[in-house]
């Protein structure tokens, strides 16, 4: 078994894969193989005419010794096009197909051979196969003809012989995934579905027999195959699958029960399995939630609500290489949910105007209030934008925080470094005081959205909130901008590009209410809504979407509407935020949905739904938009397995691969302290468009509380993911990285 990847290979899995021995009908796909190259360089046509010889013809006639060779039944005399045999060969397992293409090749090759013998012409297609296995470096590897038989008598190649072909499984693998580097191997080696042809007379227009072959295998992400069987083989297999963008052939003899589906199921559940790369300790500033978004590939921020109500972010340097995560910021401090607006001296009145103050920063960073009012008592770091100030008379609490009036400078395109601070000097700045537990934060989501961008929306005591923040050059964050998103709950954003964003909450009355925002990122600015949407009734909702053409972009929210799982899309105008509704599609019944778009699809909008059934199952679905916005679910995969049924309590994310694949993580039954992370590829064959998931592998992890999963940017593995677990009250915040497939 052989692991492939664009720049190198290697085994995951083998036994005496180094032997050789024979590989019947498996032979075929060695002489598709060099037919496959003589249609590349010339030598052949697809639509040549190839006329059954009466070796080919009469294959199990002559073979009474031995076991019968399958055949197309081909007449003497017939005339067939040479793609059309070349379908024969692969899907029939044909024999006369094969011995007509190794004669064709081999006249066409070297045309001082057309008045040879069948055995002569195949004998010297034999020839070639074995000078391009020694070519292809098939040391050992022997061919004795052209469809893999186990004997040779008069009527093959050396007249009174009895020999065995014989190949080890590695070579066999190395020769199959070398053919299907070829357009034409693979499309042939990896068909499935009816084949229908015709012979001919000595031209086309002379129609003869018709022909009918029939292959499909329920193999997930199956790209070509080819069996065998009988004489020193027994039961033979060469397969070649990709799942999740990444390629695994395997190639085996002797074996008793079929199990090249195992052998590639165990290979990719070995390639894909999650294991932990990386974990950071603890943060134990006291939390209630949190989520987290990775910035960069060495970056990432986390948004923390805290058990008072308050919001931080932290951010955490990831590097995967020396396996660490590290924590780099004292946490940031936003001001309130409801702007600028801050008490007088008397904040048990409630009442809410800005009190401005000039405050003078000497060289060493001291503070001096200028103007009467309230005295700042406590010394703070500049750097940090976050002030603390002690306010005489506060009969509500004792902490306010101070931040300043002034715009940010612009933003620096290109470079996540938003802020360079000014030298620490003498300084006038205008300042205002907010309430610290005036606004309780319950809940909050957090999206990188470039150029060091942080957008953060919060579920509050007052409604849901949106804040932009910023990342400064030391690695600290700042508060840019501010917005009232409206009352409610559920609160999610999703960024479609760097200046577009588009939120979704659930409304006090039930009903979900959608809305796009413009980010100014040189400004450090969010606009007012530019439009809004108001949608159905919801208990849950999570947003997706894919920036789409240069006009419309696509937006899916999944929700559960009155107990069932529905997928709505919408389209985004790209330049004004409009919102326009499409189509919508309902499935089963269920509850704790999680969506995501799928990557590495090309043109196709493919997105993969995640849900437990009203049956404590968990369900996984793909759908896809059509040019028309026209939701189709295509397949749908449900775990029926008893052991892995899920409590109304459960908790699920989803993270997509960077191609055609998704990391689940779930806690079944959010009292106990397991959770499991799932891999699932969404992958097509060759001749299929039906996108059908699969569950690849599972790592059952012993600690408690799901938070967040995000996937790194990055390419040194199929799928880097942060996941964020904790128990609150009993543990500090910590960020693990899980790598899936690595590339070295």
């Amino acid at each position: 078994m052989r692991g492939l990847v664009e720049a190198e290979d290697g085994t995951l899995f083998d036994w005496q894969a180094d032997s050789s021995s024979h590989m019947a009908s498996t032979t075929k796909s060695f002489t598709l193989l060099l037919a496959v190259e003589a249609v590349v360089n010339g030598i052949v046509s697809l639509d040549d005419l190839v006329t059954i010889s009466t070796k080919a013809a009469t294959i199990n006639n002559n073979h009474p010794n031995a076991p019968t060779h399958s055949s197309t039944g081909f007449t003497e005399g017939e005339n067939i096009r040479f793609e059309d045999l070349l379908y024969a060969m692969m899907l029939d397992s044909a024999g006369d197909a094969s011995i007509a293409i190794a004669q064709h090749v081999a006249v066409s090759s070297f045309p001082s051979i057309a008045d040879d013998t069948d055995s002569q012409q195949e004998q010297e297609f034999t020839d070639m196969m074995n000078n391009r296995a020694v070519e292809l470096g098939l040391t050992d590897t022997e061919f004795f003809n052209a469809y893999g038989g186990p004997h040779v008598h008069e009527w093959d190649n050396t007249a009174g012989t009895v020999t065995t072909h014989r190949a080890t499984p590695r070579d066999m693998a190395r020769w199959f995934h070398y053919g299907m580097q070829y357009e034409l191997f693979r499309d042939v080696a990896g068909f499935q579905g009816d084949y229908d042809f015709t012979a001919f007379g000595a031209t086309l227009d002379v129609v003869g027999a018709a022909y009918s072959l029939n292959k499909n295998l329920n193999i997930p992400g199956l790209q070509g195959s080819k069996p065998g069987g009988g004489g020193g083989c027994i039961s033979c297999w060469i397969l070649e699958a990709r799942r999740i963008n990444r390629d695994i052939v395997t190639g085996y003899t002797q074996d008793q029960s079929g199990d090249g589906t195992t052998l590639l199921n165990y290979g990719f559940a070995e390639l894909f399995h999650p294991k932990m790369a990386a974990e950071s300790n603890e943060w134990a500033g006291g939390w209630l939630e949190n989520d987290v978004t990775a910035v960069t590939a060495d970056l990432a921020a986390s948004v923390v609500v805290q058990a008072n109500g308050t919001l931080r972010i932290l951010l955490w340097d990831v590097d995967l290489d020396d396996e660490g995560i590290t924590h780099l910021n004292p946490y940031s401090v936003p001001k309130a949910a409801s702007g600028f607006a801050v008490p007088t001296n008397d904040p048990a009145a409630g009442t809410k105007q800005p009190i401005s103050y000039t405050i003078e920063r000497s060289a060493t960073g001291e503070l001096t209030t200028r103007d009467s009012g309230p005295s700042i008592t406590q010394q703070v770091s500049y750097a940090t934008q976050d002030y603390t100030a002690q306010v005489a008379g506060d009969t509500k609490s004792s902490v306010y925080k101070v931040v300043s009036s002034e715009p940010p400078p612009p933003t620096r395109p290109g470079d996540i470094t938003i802020y360079d601070p000014p030298t620490v000097g003498p300084h006038n700045q205008s300042v205002f005081f907010e309430i610290d537990n005036d606004i309780l934060v319950e809940n909050a989501r957090i999206i990188s959205a470039e150029f060091g961008n942080l957008v953060v929306i919060a579920d509050t005591s007052d409604g849901v909130f949106l804040y932009l923040y910023g990342i400064t050059i030391q690695r600290t964050v700042f508060l840019r901008d501010t917005q009232f998103v409206g009352t409610g709950s559920e609160g999610r954003v999703h960024k479609f590009k760097s200046s577009l964003i588009i939120t979704g909450h659930r409304q006090n009355n039930g009903f979900s209410l959608l809305q796009t925002w413009n980010i100014d990122p040189e400004l450090g600015t969010l606009s007012s809504a530019l439009d809004s949407y108001s949608g159905p009734a919801v208990s849950e909702l999570e947003l997706t979407g894919l920036d789409g053409s240069e006009v419309h972009l696509d937006l899916v929210v999944a929700s559960i509407s009155s107990g069932t799982p529905t997928l709505r899309n919408y389209t985004i105008h790209n330049n004004t935020g409009e919102i326009t509704t499409r189509d919508s599609i309902t499935s089963g019944t269920g509850s704790a949905v999680a969506i995501s778009r799928l990557r590495g699809f090309e043109s196709r909008d493919i997105y993969a739904l995640v849900y437990r059934d009203n049956s404590a199952r968990l369900v996984v679905q793909s759908y896809e938009i059509d040019g028309n916005w026209q939701l189709a679910q295509m397949a749908s995969t449900t775990d029926n397995n008893a052991a892995n049924t899920l409590a109304a309590s459960v908790k699920i994310k989803i993270a997509a691969f960077d191609k055609q694949g998704v990391m689940v993580a779930l806690q079944a039954d959010a009292t106990i302290a397991e959770q499991r992370l799932e891999v699932w590829a969404f992958d097509t064959g060759l001749t299929s468009d039906v996108i059908q998931p699969a569950r690849i592998s599972t790592e059952t992890i012993m600690q408690d509380g799901l938070h967040a999963l995000s996937r790194i940017p990055g390419d040194d593995a199929e799928g880097d993911f942060l996941l964020v677990p904790g128990a609150y009250a009993l543990d500090g915040i910590k960020v693990q990285a899980w790598r899936s497939a690595p590339r070295h």
